[in-house]
């Protein structure tokens, strides 16, 4: 044997040796690596997953908000219009009905006890103006009521509820309402007894009743 070579092949051993024991650490090393790469690479895609799950719910609740509020705002926009419609229908019935009423007081100039309604209400007038001299303005379309035997009924019912009577002055005038107006001679007191100035006087109160009943 040849002693020279001995050292040579040791080193050729030991070199070897070395080599597998670096290859062996290296890919004990590169699995190790790999494990730990594979382990956070699934940490980060479970983590992924969970805020991707909470964002999820997150828009879920706020679609859930936003489709409330938005059926509050179609349910309240049709309560509204509903209810104008409702209003509608009763501002029409209301109105017919006040036009109703307009059309019959008219009719009433025909009937048979117009003339006792315009004498009452030119006694009630004059008693209510309380002047001995009045003016009392009536409608055109009353001219043939207004007799003389007629302004005679009124001066003698005056008479009894106004001491010393009255002193009458009858005006045509050109309105057609059924009705009169009694005027002081000096103008300051008046009162107005025609229909449609006692229908504007209740016309709220009314307007508001017709409204509440109209179905």
């Amino acid at each position: 044997m040849n002693n020279k070579d001995t050292p040579k092949k040791e080193t050729e051993v030991n070199a070897g040796e070395i080599c597998r024991r670096i290859e062996t650490e290296s890919d004990a090393q590169s699995r190790d690596i790999l494990s730990r790469a594979k382990k956070e690479a699934a940490r980060i895609l479970e983590e992924a997953r969970n805020e991707a799950d909470k964002n999820k719910a997150v828009l879920f609740r706020e679609a859930d908000r936003t489709l409330a509020k938005l059926k509050e705002r179609i349910v309240s926009s049709l309560n509204l219009e509903k209810k104008k419609v409702v209003m509608a229908e009763k501002e029409k019935f209301a109105g017919l009905v006040l036009q109703g009423v307009k059309k019959e007081a008219e009719s009433f100039r025909e009937n048979g006890e117009y003339r006792g309604f315009l004498k009452k209400q030119i006694v009630s007038g004059i008693t209510l103006i309380g002047d001995p001299s009045v003016e009392v303005y009536y409608s055109f379309l009353d001219e043939r009521l207004l007799t003389g035997s007629f302004r005679k009924e009124i001066e003698d019912a005056c008479r009894d509820t106004i001491q010393g009577g009255v002193s009458l002055q009858f005006i045509k005038a050109e309105f057609k309402d059924i009705g009169i107006i009694i005027q002081s001679k000096d103008g300051r007191l008046i009162s107005d007894r025609r229909f449609l100035s006692f229908l504007k006087t209740a016309y709220e109160d009314v307007y508001m009743r017709l409204l509440k009943e109209a179905v």
